[in-house]
């Protein structure tokens, strides 16, 4: 009996010891994972999951871990372009005085409407403007400093307004026919891709900003695993997702593009969340036909 009644205890202690290790993990994995939203850094994310995993009491202190300020490189920061200016305004700038000057040379309509689209995008007046002139022309003699101005961007701003700059870009960038350069288009994507914005969403900002986004939608123009592949890019999910996680990426994105986040933009950018929305709308309806009903299957529309 006594050797039974150790065998018990040994075994619960085991198992309390295994669960007091899953659980430290927890709490670690819990911790770090804040740290690392906050601070973008995965030395930091493994420093703090070690130390909450010895000390997991110290996890209710990584609410408090401050959000990594990002800044742009100190010989940049403390340009007479950018001293006393906002960074993030600055950027945009400089980043608009690379596209205005990527043809070789800089029209005074160019420059009408960067202050006209930068000005309205932040809602700044003329006079604020004038103040970023300077930084406009760094931007426009240095175009090596587009990675830099790019990352301060993605770094800073999340991934709703990057889009919103990268279609203000190619409202700079367009001529007044509509058309875009592909050389000036490789320019624009090199620029989004930094951001991190999707070829996908790259696509619907050209589309929306030439003039050729179109309304129209025909579930039966093409096979269903084109359609399959085409908007779940849109919903930015696999093309193997679940349709949980379908529906998660989807009220996320219709949360992104509701009408309350555009009262205050131009015209233009009320329309590309318009019409954003209905492009998510219909990738959404898609998907659900196919995947939301477990007996439907990928040729659900072709046998409509």
């Amino acid at each position: 009996m006594e050797f039974i009644a150790n065998l018990l205890f040994n075994i619960i202690g085991l198992g309390l010891s295994i669960i007091t290790i899953l659980f430290k993990l927890f709490v670690a994995l819990l911790g770090g994972l804040v740290v690392l939203y906050k601070r973008k850094s995965v030395p930091e994310f493994i420093i703090a999951f070690i130390i909450i995993f010895l000390y997991p009491f110290l996890a209710l202190f990584s609410v408090f871990v401050p959000h990594k300020i990002f800044h742009l490189r100190k010989d940049i920061r403390y340009h007479p372009a950018f001293v006393g200016r906002d960074p993030h305004i600055a950027s945009v700038f400089a980043l608009t005085g690379m596209i205005s000057k990527f043809d070789g040379q800089i029209t005074k309509e160019e420059i009408r409407k960067v202050r006209a689209y930068v000005g309205d995008f932040f809602g700044i007046t003329a006079e604020t403007i004038d103040l970023y002139q300077e930084s406009f022309v760094f931007g426009k003699e240095h175009p090596e400093e587009v990675q830099e101005f790019s990352m301060f961007i993605a770094n800073n701003y999340n991934r709703l307004v990057r889009s919103q700059i990268i279609f203000l870009f190619m409202l700079i960038a367009i001529k007044d026919d509509k058309s875009l350069d592909q050389s000036m288009e490789q320019f624009l994507l090199e620029i989004a891709s930094i951001m991190g914005i999707s070829f996908e969403e790259f696509k619907f900002l050209k589309m929306q900003a030439t003039g050729q986004y179109s309304q129209h939608t025909d579930f039966n123009s093409q096979p269903p695993e084109v359609l399959i592949k085409k908007y779940s890019a849109v919903l930015g999910v696999d093309e193997q997702a679940s349709f949980t996680d379908i529906k998660k990426a989807y009220r996320k994105l219709a949360k992104e593009y509701h009408p309350d986040n555009y009262k205050d933009k131009p015209q233009d950018y009320i329309t590309l969340a318009e019409n954003k929305m209905r492009e998510i709308n219909v990738a959404y309806e898609y998907l659900e036909k196919v995947k939301g009903d477990q007996s439907a299957n990928p040729n659900y529309y072709k046998n409509r």
